[in-house]
């Protein structure tokens, strides 16, 4: 099966937290929904769907393409995956 993938559709200005970006948080969610999942930043309040193309797929095998120098705690409280 493909990722679920997360395609940055242009540079962020500030550090993002892609924390809620978990398969075990993301698991049986539409595209939709998806997009309208809140990300912390430093200075706005911004959405998945404001900063990325989201191409549904398996939550299970998640892809993030582009800017990786601004993401923060990518992973972080995942109950499964590697």
């Amino acid at each position: 099966m493909r990722p679920l993938t997360f395609t940055l559709k242009s540079a962020p200005q500030q550090r993002l937290d892609l924390s809620p970006l978990t398969p075990n948080r993301l698991k049986g969610l539409d595209a939709k929904a998806i997009a309208a999942l809140e990300l912390q930043t430093t200075k706005e309040k911004i959405t998945a769907g404001d900063l990325f193309r989201i191409s549904a797929g398996d939550a299970a095998n998640i892809r993030i393409i582009g800017g990786l120098n601004r993401f923060d705690d990518i992973g972080e409280g995942m109950s499964h995956g590697a």
